[in-house]
């Protein structure tokens, strides 16, 4: 579903030549699932809470492209610093990835 979402979002932001709407859109998706992940009781509803994490992966995931390519589109941009935040928001991603699959399962965060 993330993969999905990702390339829809990317395929119609280029289109329409705006990268804020997939940017909100996706950060919205996110912010439900996580929303989901914490109100929802650990011992109750896995599947709900399942979902939620696939929400919460599929929007951070699905506004990342609309983000780097916004960043690398503005032109004052050095590459330098192109570089450095792709590499930090890959790694925000990871970071934020490993936590919520540790808050919905603790076997996982081992």
């Amino acid at each position: 579903m993330a993969c999905t979402l990702t390339f829809a979002t990317g395929i119609l932001s280029d289109r329409s030549q705006k990268r804020s709407p997939s940017i909100i859109i996706g950060l919205t998706i996110a912010l439900i699932g996580l929303i989901l992940l914490y109100t929802l009781p650990k011992d109750r509803l896995a599947n709900v809470r399942y979902f939620g994490c696939v929400l919460f992966m599929s929007g951070a995931y699905c506004a990342f492209p609309g983000t780097l390519s916004w960043v690398c589109e503005y032109p004052r941009t050095s590459d330098r610093l192109r570089a450095s935040y792709s590499a930090t928001t890959a790694h925000a991603q990871r970071t934020i990835a490993r936590r919520v699959a540790s808050a919905t399962s603790p076997s996982l965060s081992r």
